[in-house]
C-alpha cells in the first residue's frame, strides 16, 4: 500500500513538474483561452475585427431569453420571498458581469489579438538572462489560470449537486423560475435544474476565460517590468548608449502593453467592481438569515475573484515604482557621458508617469481599493438588516 501511494505521488510531481517547466511561451494557456470562447462560436485571437452575424444571433437570443427571466424572477415570482429576491439579484450580478466581460473582449477583438501577438513575440526574443527572471511570473500565470479553471469547475458542479439535492426546495444558485412551469411542481423542478445547468455552461467559462486572460497579460506585463527593474540596477560608469537605448525601448514596450490591455480591463473591473459588491451584500444577507451552502460558496467566491484582480493590479503598479526606484538607485552618477545621464533623467521622467489598471479612472486597482468595497459592503449590509 505504501509503495503504491508513493507510486502515484511521484508520477504526480513528475506531472506536475512537466506542466509547470514545458511549454512557457504561453501557446497553451492562449489556447485554453481560444477553446473555451469557440465554444459560443466566437474566435478572439484570429485577428478579424468584427464579430460574425452567427455569433451576434446567438447571443442576442441567448442574452434577450435570460434577462427576461431574471428580472421576472426578482420582480415577479420571488417578490413574497425575500431570500430568494436576493439570491435572484446575485444571479442578475453574475450575469451581468458575463455580459460585460463578453462585450468589453467582441468590441475589441483587434486589440486582443495585438496583444497576443506581441505576448508572442516577446517570449520568442527573450533571452537567456531574461528568462531567468521571468520564469517564475509564467509559472504563476499558468498556476493561476489552472486554479481559476479548477475553481470554476468546482463551483459549478457544487451549485449542480446542491439543486439536485434540494430539487423539491427549489435551492438554486439563482432561484430561475421558467415563466411556463408551475412553482413547486415536479416536472418545473426538472427544467429548471436543466436550465439552471445550461446557465452555468455558458456563464462560468467565459468568467473563467476572461479572468484567465487578465492573469496572462498581467504576469506578462509584470515579468517585463521586472526585467527592466534588473537592467536598471545595472547601470554605472561602464554603461554605454547601446544599453540605454535597449532599455528604454523595452520599457516603452512594456508601458504600450499596459496602455493597450487598459482599454480591455479598465472598463470590465468597473463593472466587476459593482457586480462583486452586490454578490457580497446579498450572499451575506441571505446567509445571515440561514445558513445555506450556496450563499457561502458565491461569498467567498466573489469575494476571492476581486481580490485576485486587485492583488494583480497591486503587483503591476508596485513593479512600477519599483523601476523608478532602480534607476534612482544605481550608480547613475559614475556616469561621466553628459548625452547619456540626459537619456536616463529623461526615463526617470518618463517612469514617473505611472501606467496601471483602474476602475474607469476613478479608483486605481490595488489592495486598498479591495479594503474599500468590502468596508462598504459590510457597512451596507448593517443598514439592510437593520431596515428589513
Amino acid at each position: 500500500m505504501f509503495t503504491l501511494i508513493k507510486h502515484l505521488v511521484v508520477i504526480f510531481m513528475d506531472r506536475t513538474m512537466k506542466f509547470l517547466n514545458n511549454g512557457l511561451d504561453f501557446e497553451k494557456e492562449f489556447q485554453f483561452i481560444e477553446k473555451i470562447y469557440k465554444i459560443i462560436s466566437l474566435d478572439i485571437f484570429g485577428g478579424s475585427k468584427k464579430v460574425s452575424k452567427r455569433f451576434l444571433l446567438q447571443s442576442a437570443i441567448y442574452f434577450l431569453f435570460w434577462l427576461v427571466v431574471h428580472f421576472k424572477n426578482v420582480f415577479v415570482d420571488f417578490v413574497s420571498d425575500r431570500a430568494k429576491q436576493f439570491t435572484g439579484i446575485i444571479g442578475i450580478s453574475v450575469f451581468y458581469q458575463m455580459i460585460v466581460k463578453s462585450y468589453a473582449i467582441c468590441s475589441q477583438l483587434d486589440i486582443v489579438s495585438k496583444i497576443k501577438s506581441t505576448m508572442t513575440e516577446d517570449a520568442m526574443n527573450t533571452t537567456e538572462e531574461e528568462m531567468q527572471i521571468e520564469i517564475k511570473y509564467r509559472k504563476y500565470s499558468r498556476i493561476l489560470i489552472a486554479g481559476i479553471a479548477f475553481l470554476s469547475c468546482l463551483v459549478m458542479g457544487i451549485s449542480v449537486l446542491w439543486s439536485l439535492i434540494f430539487i423539491k426546495q427549489m435551492v438554486m444558485i439563482t432561484n430561475i423560475q421558467i415563466p411556463w412551469t408551475l412553482p413547486d411542481t415536479h416536472p418545473s423542478h426538472e427544467i429548471n435544474l436543466i436550465m439552471m445547468f445550461l446557465w452555468q455552461l455558458i456563464s462560468t467559462p467565459l468568467i473563467a476565460s476572461f479572468d484567465s486572460f487578465f492573469i496572462l497579460v498581467t504576469f506578462h506585463c509584470v515579468a517585463k517590468m521586472s526585467v527592466c527593474c534588473s537592467k536598471a540596477s545595472k547601470i554605472d560608469g561602464k554603461t554605454d548608449e547601446n544599453f540605454i537605448s535597449d532599455l528604454v525601448e523595452k520599457h516603452l514596450r512594456v508601458m504600450e502593453m499596459i496602455k493597450i490591455s487598459a482599454k480591455i480591463f479598465n472598463q470590465t473591473c468597473f463593472h466587476q467592481l459593482f457586480t462583486t459588491f452586490g454578490v457580497i451584500v446579498c450572499s451575506t444577507f441571505n446567509f445571515t438569515n440561514r445558513f445555506e451552502l450556496f450563499p457561502f460558496v458565491m461569498l467567498s467566491a466573489a469575494i476571492l475573484q476581486l481580490f485576485f484582480y486587485c492583488f494583480l493590479g497591486n503587483i503591476l503598479s508596485s513593479m512600477c515604482e519599483k523601476f523608478q526606484e532602480s534607476i534612482y538607485c544605481s550608480k547613475w552618477y559614475e556616469i561621466e557621458s553628459i548625452s547619456i545621464r540626459k537619456k536616463i533623467l529623461l526615463i526617470l521622467m518618463m517612469s514617473q508617469r505611472r501606467k496601471e489598471y483602474s476602475f474607469f479612472g476613478i479608483k486605481p486597482l490595488n489592495l486598498e481599493t479591495f479594503a474599500d468595497v468590502v468596508k462598504q459592503a459590510y457597512t451596507f449590509i448593517n443598514i439592510l438588516l437593520r431596515l428589513l
